[in-house]
């Protein structure tokens, strides 16, 4: 088993506490953190292209509302 898997059945066990989105403006990255409820932290950095295609697909996929408020917030934190 990859470590990778490890940790992936770990959290599935445990139960999520936190979430937590950041964003770095020296790396141009999103930093999604979990944390678990046995103290452990899972950190995801997304680039700008990752998270696109993301917010595309569950725009397309989840037909979740969109506004444009907030879709133009994000083209300002991208650039």
């Amino acid at each position: 088993m990859t470590e990778e898997n490890k940790v992936v059945e770990k959290a599935s066990e445990l139960g999520i506490q936190q979430l937590n989105l950041s964003y770095d403006k020296v790396q141009d990255r999103l930093l999604f953190r979990v944390g678990l409820s046995d103290d452990t932290e899972i950190a995801l950095w997304f680039t700008y292209c990752f998270s696109r295609g993301l917010w595309a697909a569950l725009n397309g996929e989840a037909h979740l509302p969109e506004s444009k408020a907030f879709s133009l917030s994000l083209i300002h934190i991208s650039e």
